[in-house]
């Protein structure tokens, strides 16, 4: 085995795992309104960006080319993708948030 084939054994294996570290949460691309289920693992909480808002790392092999304006659907909320980062050895970074509600 190679470096690279271990990270990409350990991202499917142990961190994309929803025994481990994921959950399941829905990917919908803004361009062309399709949705489909993804494995993520999520950061939240007080050492991540806010409240409203959280961290997620996905497979580049689940969504090929991650958005700006795409949204992450979690535990029935909607998220909006506001930031992606490169493809790091088959991983992409996210940061979503919450949008605000219209009254």
């Amino acid at each position: 085995m190679t470096f690279l084939t271990d990270v990409v054994s350990d991202r499917d294996n142990v961190f994309l795992n929803t025994l481990e570290f994921a959950e399941t949460a829905t990917y919908r691309v803004a361009s062309t309104d399709t949705s489909t289920s993804i494995t993520v693992q999520v950061e939240d909480g007080a050492d991540t960006v806010q409240d409203d808002a959280f961290i997620v790392r996905l497979s580049s092999a689940t969504v090929a080319a991650p958005q700006k304006g795409d949204q992450v659907i979690r535990s029935g909320e909607i998220y909006t993708v506001r930031f992606v980062s490169d493809d790091y050895y088959g991983v992409y970074t996210l940061e979503c948030e919450r949008e605000e509600e219209i009254t």
